[in-house]
């Protein structure tokens, strides 16, 4: 977040961490599931980072500096590589146990496919009640289906331009 070319100091970065999370807590918040559960989450871990490395630079200054330079945020050029990340995540967390990397990439992909399907079911919930007016308007009742409202609106389309042939 530091707009400047100077190394970052690790004070700076707790600074602009501190900052990020506050800014995930102000309102207007977003009105999307999704959208304010990426918000809280991004929060509750610029947070974490935060206290554990101010935690470090308390008994060691000099490997605070380092990971805050290995860090220099999500947008800067030299900021973490999300495969270079990864490959860590695997070494040293899961322990080379490819099983666990391989649920944690299945839990992801469960999660978003979920959040995709609650996205799709309010966006369509969003047009329904024009749906039911179309359907209405076109005589077709009030339940018609996109596909037999569009074919509907099609067919007066070609009724109208032949009328309007007819007249010319």
């Amino acid at each position: 977040m530091t707009d400047t070319d100077t190394t970052q100091t690790t004070v700076q970065l707790l600074h602009d961490l501190g900052e990020f999370h506050t800014r995930t807590l102000v309102s207007p918040l977003p009105k999307q599931p999704a959208a304010m559960g990426w918000q809280a989450l991004a929060g509750t871990q610029a947070a974490g980072f935060a206290r554990a490395l101010h935690a470090l630079h308390q008994i060691d200054p000099s490997k605070a500096q380092e990971i805050t330079d290995w860090y220099q945020g999500p947008f800067e050029d030299e900021g973490p590589d999300p495969e270079e990340h990864t490959d860590w995540l695997e070494r040293v967390i899961a322990g080379g146990d490819l099983t666990l990397m391989e649920k944690w990439v299945e839990d992801g992909r469960r999660l978003a496919e979920s959040s995709k399907e609650a996205t799709e079911e309010r966006e369509a919930a969003q047009w329904e009640p024009l749906r039911h007016l179309l359907s209405k308007a076109l005589t077709l009742g009030t339940g018609a289906p996109w596909d037999a409202i569009r074919d509907r609106a099609t067919e007066l389309a070609t009724i109208a331009d032949s009328v309007q042939e007819t007249s010319r």
